[in-house]
């Protein structure tokens, strides 16, 4: 199994849905900057951060067995 990389998986999410970092902090209330850092693999985001960037694009978090 592959590692998931957040910055990889963001930036693909953004290109979906035609945002950039300012649209994604307009939506999820995370700053532009923090996005960037996250979009830079300079710093990854808290869970808080996760969950409002996740609501912003209409997903959630689902724990399951594998």
């Amino acid at each position: 199994m592959d590692e998931f990389n957040f910055a990889d998986w963001l930036a693909t999410e953004l290109k979906k849905k035609g945002w950039d970092p300012i649209d994604l902090d307009i939506a999820s209330g995370i700053s532009r900057s923090s996005i960037e850092l996250y979009m830079r693999n300079k710093q990854y985001p808290t869970l808080y951060s996760f969950e409002r960037i996740l609501e912003a694009f209409d997903k959630h978090i689902e724990i399951v067995d594998n």
